[in-house]
Order: structure tokens, then sequence, then C-alpha cells
């Protein structure tokens, strides 16, 4: 945290290891935080200052909706668009769940 504003220093490391774009996870936890939230060079920076388990707990809660399946709880997933509703498609059981839009 600084001032008040909070930080996450290594955003770009947890978008590269749960394999979303980033402008998705950024949409979510403006979305969860009830502030703006913007991404400068590899940080996601919160117009609001915020617990560290406020944050974690969103974090945790976009990966159980957006990346672990629902199905096997494996993270090899994707989404997929099928008659305009955004998918989350299983690589490894080929489960496939609608996802809530955000």
């Amino acid at each position: 945290m600084q001032g008040t504003k909070t930080i996450i220093q290594n955003f770009g490391a947890i978008i590269k290891q749960i394999n979303r774009e980033d402008k998705h996870v950024l949409k979510f936890l403006t979305k969860e935080s009830g502030s703006s939230v913007n991404l400068e060079e590899g940080r996601a920076i919160f117009n609001a200052k915020l617990a560290e388990t406020q944050v974690n707990a969103m974090i945790d809660n976009y990966v159980k909706m957006y990346v672990l399946c629902h199905e096997c709880g494996k993270p090899d997933t994707h989404f997929i668009e099928q008659h305009g509703v955004k998918i989350l498609k299983c690589e490894a059981c080929g489960a496939t769940s609608p996802v809530k839009h955000i």
C-alpha cells in the first residue's frame, strides 16, 4: 500500500500463471473492489486502500470462477464463445460451463 492506493507488484506474474488476459482480470477486480484499477509496468494499482486479505480473496474468486474447471478443478481451461455466451472449456476433462459476464 502507498497512501490511498493499493499495488499488486506481481500482477504480471499472476496473469501469466493463470493464463488470462489482463483486461479481463482488471475488469473483474474493478467490479469487486468498487474502485478503478490501472495497469502500470506489470503492476495493478487500485485507487483505494485495500487489505492484503481483500486483494487475495478477489484473486481467489477470479480463479475459482474463470480459471479452474467447474467439474474436475484443474486449471487447464480457456474461454470459447458459443451463441454469444462466454464458456469455460477444460482441456483436461472436456467439460464446458458458462461463465458469468463481468
